[in-house]
């Protein structure tokens, strides 16, 4: 678990949500079942978030702008900076046999 500053990579709307992708430099994107917090600009509570999308070079979060802190996230231009902390939660293994 580590707090990064990461740079935003792209934010595309997807229907009523936004496709928030950040670029990861080594960050781990841990494991099922696990979160991050996101720190969204001028605001003071992080906001949990599950990621949607892990590449070799970015994390991506579907968001749904519910309220003015997940707002703030769907509003950022790419080249913009916040504060991640994570991962964060018990993961799980998805190779359990049946």
């Amino acid at each position: 678990m580590r707090r990064r500053l990461l740079s935003v990579a792209g934010s595309e709307p997807v229907g009523p949500y936004t496709l928030l992708r950040l670029e990861r430099g080594d960050l781990e994107p841990g494991e099922p079942g696990q979160f991050f917090m996101l720190e969204a600009p001028g605001r003071v509570l992080p906001r949990p978030m599950s990621l949607c999308l892990a590449t070799r070079s970015e994390l991506a979060f579907l968001i749904d702008p519910i309220g003015p802190g997940t707002r703030t996230l769907c509003e950022l231009e790419p080249g913009a900076e916040l504060h991640l902390l994570g991962p964060l939660g018990n993961g799980f293994d998805l190779a359990v046999e049946r």
